[in-house]
């Protein structure tokens, strides 16, 4: 057609695929990545140093600050839970999966690392040991029944 060349037609009528191309995608994803290791980073990096600092008044290791790094992370993670389902939900044609991957994969180790960071904060306390006195029994449950049986 007079030496020139012809654009296919998409399905839609339009000019291609809408959304992001596969460089876009990938920018994205290490964009997203490197700003979430930044703030998070920061934040346990103040949580060390104030640890760091504890240490020398004598104190507990595990402050305000630390919480609040854990916080961080967590919020960290949940961003990057809804960034993944959002463009899991909304991407066309199989566009965004590696930054949805992505998100995924460090929402999980972020969410991984605060759980973990947390129980070591605060240790989950030992179940109360309930001291049976054998007073008011009325259940056939009860300790004092079981060795002599219910009557």
């Amino acid at each position: 057609m007079n030496g020139s060349k012809e654009m296919p037609a998409s399905s839609g009528g339009g000019a291609g695929p809408r959304g992001p191309s596969w460089g876009t995608d990938v920018l994205v994803a290490v964009l997203l990545i490197v700003l979430q290791v930044l703030v998070v980073g920061y934040m346990w990096f103040a949580a060390g140093m104030d640890g760091w600092a504890r240490s020398f008044d004598g104190e507990s290791r595990y402050g305000s600050v630390r919480d609040q790094a854990v916080l961080v992370t967590w919020i960290a993670a949940g961003v990057g839970v809804a960034v993944a389902l959002v463009l899991v939900a909304f991407g066309r044609g199989g566009r965004g999966w590696v930054t949805a991957v992505t998100q995924g994969v460090l929402a999980a180790v972020l969410a991984g690392g605060a759980y973990a960071a947390h129980r070591e904060a605060h240790p989950p306390s030992p179940p109360a040991q309930h001291v049976y006195r054998g007073e008011g029994v009325t259940s056939c449950t009860a300790q004092a029944h079981a060795k002599d049986g219910c009557k």
